[in-house]
């Protein structure tokens, strides 16, 4: 079963990509107009360059607003419509299963599928819209544009770049190994419950109750040790990249400082490199 097929919208899908691809144009312009307010504006004390730069960041700002709002309002009528028929289409698949099917799954496990990994899976498409398909273009945006205002800076980050993806990369599969487990266990912890709930007059009938809670108690605190080490695992990575790249901008502005002094690079264009670096962290945390 391909999941693709439940997106109706494929333009909207489209749309609301290219939209993410208009913001990230938006925003990597900001920088140079920063650039040029300070090195033709300020420094030359042109109060027309500084009032034109002044307004096109304002300009290209809101524009740039406007264009998330609807890319959001786009992702979120795409991820919306997904859910409902990816849901529905579950729901008719398991009332149309033979016997024989039928047996191989619990209860449980097919009410995990019809509400939590539908869910699961719209919020993963929204996630992309909103983020996964912004990042990229930022990324590469952020690297040329680097480049271009200094190539011994952008130097740098094409080292530190690759070991910081590397790192993720190994927190992802980490997460998503620890997250299928987890998936494991609650299906086991909602056939305990069920299991539970359907004999209860036996439990009772036998004076059970108390290995009854123990092997829920057991099973709910497996849940929470996974849960806490998805915690720890996911709130390592940022600290982790956000250390990594913010020393590599010190270092970067510690080039830049004697690449003014050379005189081959402008107070405007450190402000540029600065912005460009930022967003860079931006889009790796994102």
């Amino acid at each position: 079963m391909k999941l693709s097929k439940f997106i109706n919208h494929k333009f909207l899908l489209f749309l609301g990509t290219f939209s993410k691809l208009i913001e990230v144009v938006l925003e990597l312009f900001l920088p140079i107009f920063m650039g040029l307010m300070i090195d033709e504006g300020i420094k030359k004390n042109n109060t027309q360059t500084v009032y034109l730069m002044l307004f096109l960041i304002l300009l290209f700002a809101t524009l740039g607003y406007l264009t998330t709002v609807f890319a959001h309002f786009l992702t979120a009528k795409v991820s919306q419509n997904y859910h409902h028929n990816l849901r529905l289409a579950l729901y008719e698949k398991v009332l149309n299963m033979k016997y024989e099917d039928r047996k191989k799954y619990s209860t449980s496990s097919l009410l995990n599928r019809l509400n939590n990994d539908t869910l699961q899976t719209s919020n993963a498409l929204a996630m992309t819209m909103r983020i996964l398909s912004r990042a990229p273009f930022l990324m590469i945006g952020s690297i040329a544009a680097l480049y271009i205002t200094s190539p011994n800076v952008s130097y740098v980050s094409m080292i530190v770049l690759p070991l910081t993806f590397v790192f993720v990369l190994i927190l992802v599969l980490m997460l998503l190994r620890f997250n299928q487990r987890l998936q494991k266990e609650m299906d086991r912890s909602s056939s305990l419950v069920k299991e539970t709930l359907d004999g209860i007059q036996v439990i009772k009938s036998f004076h059970k109750e108390e290995p009854t809670y123990k092997n829920f108690k057991n099973q709910n605190q497996l849940i929470v040790n996974l849960q806490r080490m998805l915690g720890y695992i996911s709130t390592l990575g940022s600290p982790v990249v956000s250390l990594v790249l913010n020393l590599a901008l010190v270092f970067m502005i510690y080039i830049s400082a004697i690449d003014i002094n050379l005189g081959s690079m402008t107070q405007g264009q450190v402000l540029s490199m600065i912005n460009y670096t930022t967003q860079l962290i931006l889009s790796m945390l994102g």
